[in-house]
């Protein structure tokens, strides 16, 4: 169990990594799409606000 959780948190710099090499356009996108997604079944981001 504590394998996945290092392999998951590794998984998460690793994007954190790539979110930040990304230009603030293709931000923009991935975060229009996030919305659009969370939208399509009902939720909004950022939670609990």
């Amino acid at each position: 169990m504590s394998n996945a959780i290092v392999l998951l948190g590794a998984f998460v710099l690793d994007l954190s990594d790539l979110w930040e090499a990304l230009s603030p356009f293709e931000r923009f996108l991935l975060e229009q799409l996030r919305d659009a997604s969370l939208a399509s079944v009902g939720l909004e981001w950022p939670p609990f606000v």
